[in-house]
């Protein structure tokens, strides 16, 4: 539940076995069931086209920080339709004019690939998440997610 107009709601996962100290790019294909309509009305901004979808990485663990009374991630996500360091925007949740139901949509950056870096153990930590700029419910079941690092 989004009450701010600006929450960012994600997951994470560490991978390790990867080289030390080493740049991957990375790529991520994420499916998931949307039932929020493109160009749909709410509060704040559309239930569809104002939640974004980003994918990231980071050597550390991405966790929630308390700043100025207001809790935030402790990586470089960007801010709403905009990347950051450690993650690339894929997309919207809007699953096309006027749904109404459920519909399987798929976000990736194959296009955009993401430069992490691994710690000296060779982990890190992937996230995918939504930065939601809509005032309200949003329900997401992620189906699949996919990285493939070089």
């Amino acid at each position: 539940m989004n009450r701010s107009d600006d929450v960012f709601m994600f997951m994470k996962k560490k991978l390790t076995g990867l080289q030390p100290n080493t740049d991957y790019k990375l790529v991520f294909d994420v499916e998931l069931p949307s039932a929020y309509a493109d160009n749909s009305v709410g509060i704040g901004g559309s239930p569809g086209s104002s939640v974004f979808l980003k994918a990231g990485a980071s050597a550390v663990e991405p966790k929630k920080q308390l700043k100025d009374d207001f809790y935030e991630i402790n990586i470089d996500k960007g801010s709403q339709s905009e990347g950051g360091r450690d993650a690339v925007l894929l997309g919207n949740i809007g699953a096309g004019e006027d749904v109404t139901d459920y519909k399987l949509i798929t976000r990736s950056n194959t296009d955009d690939p993401l430069t992490a870096r691994t710690n000296d153990k060779g982990e890190l930590w992937l996230i995918v998440g939504t930065d939601s700029g809509y005032e309200g419910l949003t329900t997401l079941y992620y189906s699949s997610v996919k990285v493939t690092a070089k």
